[in-house]
């Protein structure tokens, strides 16, 4: 597949995917822009409702690109969205130039592919100088113990800043301090180099947009969709007959069943742990089809679960936040704890996003006296949820400018985000390493160590297995703060006996050791990872492929 510009890539994509050549009007005026803007150095940031269609353009420019021998990185925040995102690219791109890079999967190692799809953990590792696949020699190195990667570092720089940048749902991104520091650095970093970045989302707050202005020194681009972009699709939203219901506490089995059987069709229930989804999930799995879905599978669970779930009429999916992008699925009914509003409308992405025209979204809220709300932040949620009270419900939750005496998302959007505070102090540390040519990754090292074992998530994952015939496809990823809670020495799987890792046995090509005591903190964790060489943490626990992996009790 050939083409010489922008817009006929554009073309072509559409052509494979939809058998026409012209798109929804927004995505058409966006890429037009884009086009405009191509040998400009600015921040290009498209914004669309969700479930409009954003995708093309990764797939226009990831074609174009292929074509005229430059480099695409398509960098996702979650790692679900990047296997929905694979497939439909495969329809457009040639799979010698297409490759996936995550934790579990290594098609296109130091992000080398012409078009590599990865995740924004993978993407910012390599893109300070320390890729998966040369982390341990760095960390050896910095520890003293060896040569460390001999200059390596400089390929990783040349993989990521020689490519073109699509970061999607950036929303997601700037949700948390630590990740907006490596927004903002990333934003100063790739315009001083004149690189080429564009990020898509459904919702960027106004409080977003002013610091994405300063990081760019007022070089950025917002092509924003509004209603006279698309009355057809504007219409079609707006006639869709909904109603928001607003709960305190949250319902029982019995009232949710019963509220999803007034609509019936296909039910999403979306929850804000796993351990309530599970239990949820007990509580209805005999009066009603249902299907579980959370974080704490295998990929090859995950990856049948989805299919369920896409081939799901009648019944109820339960969840949690692993619904919110990703999943090209519908409802008629959803229940939802209360999120932050970002999240709370990327769920609502998931609910009548087709041909449905009627339905029931029903939001639940617990209340909080401390600074976390479950597993978001209290004050986010809280600040949500009085907006919708205080307009019952009255709230739209496809449209950023609401339609029918509804309120549109964007209005909640900037109520509940204010305010975006970033460490200048932390974006200077993202910075230094790059200006090292002698021994940056060591420095990118160290930072990494003091960062907990992240640049870009404040809490550290953590792989484990219960059985060791589980390996090498069946691990899971837990939060440290749920590793943490696991009583008694760990053993682990391991590539090397190392000091702090004593081997007891083998098991095929690994080693099985055992850790002097406790992983005490993210500090501790990420020595023992790297020095031992450690594939996963054995664990006592269940797994089980129809409700996932079970630790502490």
């Amino acid at each position: 597949m050939k083409c010489g510009d922008l817009i006929e890539c554009y073309r072509q994509v559409l052509l494979s995917w939809f058998g026409k050549d012209e798109g929804r009007p927004f995505i058409n005026k966006a890429v037009r822009r884009i086009a405009e803007l191509w040998g400009e150095n600015k921040l290009i940031v498209v914004e669309a409702p969700t479930g409009y269609g954003k995708s093309a353009i990764t797939a226009t420019i990831s074609l174009y690109n292929s074509v005229n021998g430059f480099k695409t990185l398509a960098v996702y925040p979650l790692r679900s969205l990047l296997k929905d995102q694979h497939s439909k690219l495969a329809e457009v791109i040639p799979s010698k130039y297409l490759g996936r890079r995550h934790m579990h999967e290594a098609e296109s190692p130091f992000l080398i592919r012409p078009v590599t799809l990865t995740t924004l953990d993978t993407f910012s590792l390599t893109l300070m100088g320390l890729p998966p696949e040369e982390l341990s020699k760095v960390y050896q190195a910095w520890e003293g113990t060896s040569y460390g990667s001999l200059g390596h570092f400089m390929f990783s720089w040349a993989t990521t800043f020689l490519s073109d940048v699509i970061l999607d749902e950036v929303q997601l991104v700037a949700d948390e301090t630590k990740s907006l520091n490596f927004l903002y650095a990333l934003v100063k970093l790739y315009l001083d180099a004149e690189g080429k970045l564009i990020f898509m989302s459904a919702t960027i707050p106004n409080s977003l947009k002013e610091v994405l202005k300063e990081a760019s020194n007022g070089r950025v681009e917002f092509i924003s969709f509004s209603h006279e972009d698309d009355p057809e699709f504007v219409n079609g939203r707006c006639s869709k007959n909904y109603e928001v219901r607003l709960v305190e506490g949250r319902p029982s089995a019995k009232e949710v069943i019963s509220a999803y059987e007034e609509v019936g069709g296909r039910g999403i229930a979306v929850f804000n742990t796993v351990a309530e989804a599970v239990e949820f999930y007990r509580e209805i799995k005999d009066k009603v089809s249902a299907v579980l879905l959370h974080s704490r599978f295998t990929m090859q669970d995950r990856d049948r679960i989805q299919k369920e779930v896409r081939e799901l009429e009648e019944g109820i999916v339960v969840t949690t936040q692993v619904i919110e992008a990703g999943m090209d699925v519908s409802s008629n009914f959803m229940m939802t704890d209360v999120a932050p509003a970002n999240s709370l409308v990327q769920r609502a992405g998931r609910f009548l996003r087709y041909g449905e025209s009627k339905g029931t979204f029903l939001v639940f809220y617990e209340g909080t006296s401390g600074r976390r709300y479950k597993v978001y932040d209290a004050e986010l949620v809280e600040r949500t949820w009085n907006f919708l009270k205080e307009r019952d419900g009255e709230v739209s939750l496809h449209l950023p400018e609401g339609c029918n005496n509804r309120m549109g998302f964007s209005e909640m959007i900037d109520q509940v985000y204010q305010e975006y505070r970033v460490n200048r102090r932390d974006v200077d540390a993202f910075l230094r390493p790059l200006l090292n040519l002698e021994s940056g990754s060591k420095k990118a090292v160290e930072i990494f160590y003091e960062m907990e074992g992240s640049f870009v998530r404040s809490g550290q994952i953590v792989p484990v297995i219960t059985r060791l015939e589980d390996l090498p496809n069946g691990v899971v990823p837990i939060s440290f703060s749920q590793f943490s809670k696991i009583s008694g020495n760990v053993r682990a799987v391991s590539k090397r006996e190392a000091k702090g890792c004593k081997k007891v046995s083998e098991h095929g090509e690994y080693l099985i050791v055992e850790l002097s005591g406790r992983v005490r903190n993210p500090k501790d964790l990420i020595t023992k990872t790297i020095r031992c060489g450690i594939v996963a943490f054995l664990v006592d626990g269940t797994y089980s492929r129809e409700e996932g992996l079970r630790v502490g009790g």
